[in-house]
């Protein structure tokens, strides 16, 4: 299991981690998300035993992180880290030697991601020459040919095509399968949601939501409805001012909203406007991209500064 306690991080002064807490079971995978500059890479670098925390513990099946823990950790930086002179082999082969394990088991892993991926042709190419797709797989070859047990991978699609996204997926899905434990981070909330079985949403180095997925859309479906009126817009406009909603998405005669804590929907009704004519009124489970838009609304964000 990975547990984090209070973790906090600045960096001159400024703090990009603050007070954050969430565990991982073994087998699972879990998604780190936010927006940009959100603090997701500082703490799966922290993770990763890259940076020290100022405060707080990260502990890996009990044991503080440390360098004697790498073994059991593949780590996929954002930004590519790789040796742009040496070849694909002699590259997968040099970190899968400095994480510890023998040559024979080195070589045979190696030769079998690099055939999973579809590199095995370029495996005596310089990594300079290879595409930016290519390389992002490749790195992703580094992070897991020592077969570990902890799999962090942040903004794993980048640079891939719609095709190894979805043999990206697939191999992601098999890992866990082999109860491998995967950490996902990423600012596309689109593409890490069917992967993940719980999630941390953060924001400012903040968390705004932590739990399992679906439990998450469970406790929001509850306060989202979709209304159907006639064709009165005024009234709609009337209906929209009421302070015990927040508008989602709002056309002629259509309004998506979510009911304030504590309000209910007879309670919303009850002050509408007599102008105003339902002809359809249910409950509408929202998005999980949606209720994390609702999370940074409520922290302050406009809707343009918002992008997942």
């Amino acid at each position: 299991m990975l547990e984090l306690q209070t973790v906090c991080k600045s960096f001159t002064g400024v703090a990009a981690v603050q007070e954050l807490s969430f565990f991982i079971k073994r087998g699972e995978t879990y998604g780190v998300l936010g927006p940009n500059g959100a603090g997701k890479t500082t703490t799966l670098r922290m993770i990763a035993g890259i940076l020290i925390p100022d405060h707080g513990r990260i502990t890996l099946d009990g044991e503080l992180v440390s360098q004697k823990l790498q073994h059991k950790i593949g780590y996929l930086p954002e930004e590519r880290g790789l040796y742009p002179k040496m070849t694909v082999y002699d590259q997968l082969m040099y970190f899968a030697r400095l994480k510890g394990i023998q040559k024979p088991e080195a070589h045979q892993s190696v030769q079998a991601w690099l055939k999973r991926f579809d590199l095995s042709k370029h495996i005596n190419r310089n990594v300079e020459s290879l595409s930016k797709g290519n390389q992002q797989k490749l790195q992703i070859i580094a992070a897991i040919a020592h077969d570990p047990e902890l799999i962090i991978l942040d903004e794993p699609f980048s640079g891939l095509d719609l095709m190894n996204i979805d043999l990206l997926i697939e191999v992601i899905g098999d890992l866990k399968s082999r109860g491998k434990t995967i950490l996902v981070s990423s600012h596309l909330i689109d593409q890490v949601e069917p992967l993940c079985d719980a999630l941390t949403f953060i924001h400012k180095g903040r968390s705004l939501l932590s739990g399992y997925v679906e439990d998450i859309i469970n406790r929001f479906s509850e306060s989202w409805w979709d209304m159907r009126i006639n064709e009165n817009g005024d009234a709609l406009e009337a209906f929209a001012g009421i302070q015990e909603i927040d508008r989602h998405e709002k056309s002629l005669n259509r309004l998506k909203f979510t009911l304030k804590p504590g309000v209910s929907i007879q309670h919303v009704l009850a002050k509408l406007p007599t102008t105003i004519r339902i002809t359809e009124l249910e409950q509408k489970p929202p998005s999980l991209k949606q209720i994390l838009l609702s999370c940074l609304h409520n922290d302050g964000v406009s809707s343009e500064e918002a992008v997942l």
